[in-house]
């Protein structure tokens, strides 16, 4: 109650009779219980970072030597942007006199922190990165927006924040955010699955719906608001009304309101979007197989040219799809590419499966083009079968039904796949992660070359029924 009175959200002093409500009490006590982690999950104008700020500076103000340091999971500017707005500006309203303030602001960047003269407690701001955090002990450590941090940065943080407790007695961390934008790996998602488990020192205050939730189930007004009347715990107040809430839903729409207000993550962008159980359970040991005289081989290029790979597709006797790598490589651009192709089409005489509407792949089968001794064979595949590749390929692993002889980048760039989608809602195709650094080369031509395969699989003819009359 006294940081939030210092930030000017309750008490007299409090801007457009702000006051502090019953949830952010909850949170509060949650807080002081003990703890090792909390994972905190709330929907968006729910006040969640309003009272980890509220908390943060009481504790400063009250505590000797306490140390508390925060960092959204997204940029430095937008942490910074917090501090600046929702930290210096109702402290400087409140203490207008530099000279009679009970505390020290550093505003400068990369080094924003409150420092309470008092009691020597610091309240600091700093880059979500983890050699940011490696340089000080801190009592409590605040990551925010942990659902939006990509893996890299999530292991990254992790590690360089948690040692920095160990020499602090009831230190603590909280893992906030709204729903997480994919779930293996996730910041957030791991930190509330533990605390759904009920692991020991790992605390949870979680609103959300079932997480099982799809888009389709909320893909009206009237679905949504039957269930956002049950998680958000400020609807109907007069704080936030569901004309508020129902403005949003129309901005946002379903998908991105399923997420962020109703706290399902997201299964459409995750590193985890294709069933890596499934795949590993298709995984064959032992010498790689002979590709059989019917199958399908294809080309894929990542957008940007950096990396290529040729996969052969085939189905076994028992309907399993079958993959098998026959040459990639990652960041050396494409320029093996010919000689490769030239080796696969001399072996195999399979024509090149390749998609016909990127300009990366393009630009490598218009040199492929000019080989002679033997002349190269194409299938170019258009927008709606790279599409329904992509759907073949997620479907098979669904079902358990592939085939592969654990080939680690083959493997690994299944677990940076994610769904792409369009403007057109009804195809989509397989796309990165991280466009940046992700290469799926792999997977996208081991999708194209099944496709193309079962097209090409020959088909027994329909017999006739025959009557009699």
């Amino acid at each position: 109650m006294k940081g939030a009175e210092l930030l000017r959200l309750h008490g007299p002093r409090a801007v457009r009779g702000a006051t502090i409500l019953g949830h952010q009490v909850l949170l509060s006590d949650i807080l002081d219980a003990p703890h090792d982690v909390l994972g905190l999950q709330e929907p968006r104008r729910s006040f969640k970072t309003s009272t980890l700020f509220s908390k943060a500076v009481g504790r400063i103000s009250s505590r000797a030597d306490y140390m508390v340091a925060y960092t959204m999971t997204t940029t430095a500017i937008k942490a910074r942007t917090r501090f600046r707005d929702d930290i210096v500006r109702p402290l400087e309203l409140l203490f207008p006199d530099p000279k009679s303030r009970p505390f020290k602001l550093n505003k400068a960047g990369g080094s924003e922190r409150v420092e309470w003269l008092e009691t020597g407690s610091v309240f600091a701001f700093l880059a979500p990165k983890g050699d940011s955090f490696r340089s000080d002990a801190w009592d409590w450590i605040i990551l925010d927006e942990a659902g939006q941090a990509g893996p890299d940065m999530g292991a990254d943080i992790l590690d360089g924040a948690a040692a920095t407790q160990d020499t602090r007695p009831g230190a603590h961390m909280t893992i906030a955010g709204t729903g997480a934008k994919y779930r293996t790996g996730n910041l957030l998602w791991d930190e509330l699955e533990k605390g759904r488990a009920g692991l020991d020192g790992h605390a949870i205050l979680d609103y959300s719906a079932d997480q099982t939730l799809t888009e389709e189930e909320v893909n009206t007004w009237e679905k949504a608001r039957a269930i956002i009347i049950d998680v958000h715990p400020l609807l109907g107040s007069s704080v936030t009304d569901e004309r508020a809430i129902r403005k949003s839903y129309d901005l946002v729409g379903p998908a991105s309101f399923l997420r962020e207000y109703l706290g399902v993550a997201d299964l459409t962008t995750e590193s985890g979007f294709l069933d890596l159980g499934k795949w590993a359970a298709g995984g064959l040991d032992g010498d790689l197989p002979t590709i059989p005289d019917h199958h399908r081989v294809a080309l894929a290029v990542d957008p940007l040219g950096r990396s290529a790979a040729l996969v052969a597709a085939w189905r076994d006797d028992d309907g399993h799809a079958c993959f098998l790598a026959i040459d990639h490589k990652t960041g050396a651009g494409t320029g093996w590419v010919k000689p490769a192709a030239r080796a696969a089409y001399s072996r195999l005489r399979s024509p090149l499966v390749h998609d016909g509407a990127t300009a990366s792949v393009q630009a490598v089968v218009d040199e492929l083009r000019r080989l002679r001794n033997p002349a190269l064979r194409f299938e170019a595949q258009t927008w709606p079968q790279v599409s329904a590749a992509a759907s073949l390929f997620k479907s098979e692993i669904d079902a358990g039904n592939v085939r592969h002889w654990n080939d680690e980048e083959l493997t690994h760039a299944v677990t940076r796949t994610k769904k792409r989608g369009t403007t057109d809602a009804k195809r989509w195709a397989l796309g990165r992660i991280d466009p940046e650094t992700d290469d799926i080369t792999l997977v996208e031509a081991a999708a194209l070359a099944l496709r193309a395969y079962d097209d090409a699989q020959p088909r027994t003819a329909r017999r006739t029924p025959s009557f009699v009359g």
